[in-house]
């Protein structure tokens, strides 16, 4: 044993390289386990479901529908749909295939951020931010393990983020960034505005260091895509689309809303909760901590290096990105989570900062007192990433898995391509949720909205589903049997607040 530890101590690249591929693999687990069978989510997740499997049976990739009408509800252009999509035609139409390429975007962000700040700062830098990333507790709500359009934004971001950075170095490389902001916008829409108002303060600093022709390129690279797209949209459906995503998608997330005095004077209170509620107040509080004694103990100058200079920017656009969706009208928890992107680089590169304040009071043999304040933080960034690993395995050991009434014990094979009459418990024609509207669409069944006096009438092989609000088994039982016995039903299964019945 003693050999090994110090011919791994001899060989430092094979130490830090035997870390990251645990950190991969570590990461892997965390977002593959348990991702096929884990319940699907209504409205963001169940919708471009729906619209992405709609989109394979029609074979129209411009315009999205739900119901099979065109959705000018959703109101997120194309490339939303896509990442579900690629999942499906490479694993078939179910839960896995439809949330793969999410789980894929995680993985990409997670070797992209290591490999970033491998080379910026070092092994601890990228080692440390990297699995600041991994097991940051957002990961799993409405991201990396759901087929929300979200892990596909973050890729872009990301990828547009490091670009940036590099593109004082080489111009040409703010062209892709700005192309990957434009492919972000084809996702989210408006949402990357704030990613591109980050983007024109980072060229306007930097702006000696950019040609004309760098910065020409760099418009068509991002408004490329944008316009091509709308070139399409605008031939399926003219004006209707974007006046709808003007309207809805941008001016009615900006416009003032009545809200609670606190949140009124301090709009950001409400995301603060949401960082309180994932305990990201934990690595908040040790960054302000260590910087605070940084400047304390050790100075200005200590924070003046290009490496500090990298951690600084990405701490201003976690600040700003989270300042910004602060004064949307509408804030949902998810609208920040990208901008903790931008914080596991500044916890990173704090790590970095730390390691090396540490390694410098060693070497000038200083008391143990001046040693403590930089070990804590050093030792405080680990524990979070050990909690932060254990909220993940948490997460898989206690996955809510997904039940429904046709998919409940044989995964719904026996009822691929059926019809079904869908009512409420008054027996009158009622949409089921979006989330069983999905799992209809995997197992390319029909949805038929007619009453249960239609039903009875009808000479069809087709089966009624109803949806009561009671989800809970023992009292959903006899709910499920009155309705049978109303109307002369035989039951055949009850699941998750819904039951099934044939003539």
């Amino acid at each position: 044993m003693s050999s090994i530890i110090e011919f791994m101590t001899r060989n430092r690249r094979c130490l830090e390289g035997i870390l990251a591929a645990l950190l991969i693999a570590l990461a892997s687990v965390n977002v593959f386990s348990g991702l096929g069978t884990e319940k699907i989510y209504s409205w963001d997740e169940a919708r471009h479901g729906v619209s992405a499997c709609e989109m394979m049976e029609s074979g129209n990739y411009i315009v999205h529908t739900f119901d099979y009408q065109p959705d000018y509800w959703n109101l997120k252009p194309v490339l939303s749909f896509y990442n579900n999509i690629i999942g499906m035609t490479l694993f078939g139409r179910n839960i896995f295939g439809f949330r793969f390429f999410s789980a894929v975007c995680y993985l990409s962000i997670a070797v992209l951020m290591y490999l970033f700040l491998r080379k910026e700062a070092g092994a601890a830098a990228a080692l440390i931010g990297t699995a600041t990333f991994a097991t940051l507790p957002t990961n799993w709500v409405h991201s990396f393990r759901t087929g929300d359009p979200d892990a596909t934004f973050m890729l872009f971001c990301f990828a547009a983020f490091v670009c940036l950075w590099y593109s004082v170095r080489k111009g040409w490389l703010l062209s892709l960034a700005a192309f990957f902001l434009g492919l972000a916008f084809l996702v989210k829409s408006f949402h990357v505005g704030v990613h591109g108002i980050l983007a024109l303060i980072f060229v306007v600093w930097h702006r000696k260091r950019y040609s004309w022709y760098d910065l020409l390129f760099a418009v068509i690279a991002g408004a490329a895509p944008v316009l091509i797209w709308a070139a399409f949209r605008f031939h399926a459906d003219g004006l209707t689309f974007f006046q709808n995503m003007v309207l809805l998608d941008l001016l009615g997330r900006l416009e003032s809303e009545g809200h609670s005095e606190i949140i009124k004077y301090l709009p950001w209170y409400e995301y603060f909760g949401t960082l309180n509620h994932y305990l990201l107040v934990i690595p908040l509080a040790i960054t302000a901590g260590a910087v605070a004694a940084g400047l304390l103990l050790r100075g200005r100058k200590c924070f003046s290096s290009r490496q500090n200079t990298l951690g600084k920017w990405a701490l201003f656009c976690f600040v700003f990105t989270f300042a910004a969706f602060s004064l949307c009208r509408i804030r949902l928890k998810w609208y920040i989570f990208p901008s903790l992107l931008y914080f596991s680089v500044a916890f990173g590169m704090l790590f970095r900062f730390t390691c090396r304040w540490l390694q410098e009071e060693s070497k000038m043999k200083r008391s143990r007192i001046r040693l403590l304040v930089p070990s804590l933080i050093i030792v405080s960034s680990i524990v979070w990433v050990c909690f932060g690993e254990g909220k993940a395995i948490r997460n898989v050991v206690k996955l809510d898995v997904q039940t429904d009434v046709l998919t409940a014990d044989h995964g719904g094979d026996a009822y691929r391509g059926m019809v079904f009459y869908s009512v409420d418990p008054a027996g009158k024609p009622q949409h089921p949720h979006q989330k069983f509207v999905l799992v209809m669409r995997f197992l390319d069944a029909k949805i038929a909205l007619k009453s249960v006096e239609e039903y009875r009438n009808a000479s069809d092989d087709a089966l009624l589903l109803c949806r009561f609000e009671e989800s809970k088994t023992e009292r959903l039982r006899p709910l499920a049997e009155d309705f049978a016995s109303r109307h002369s039903l035989k039951l055949i299964r009850y699941a998750n607040g819904q039951a099934l019945y044939q003539r």
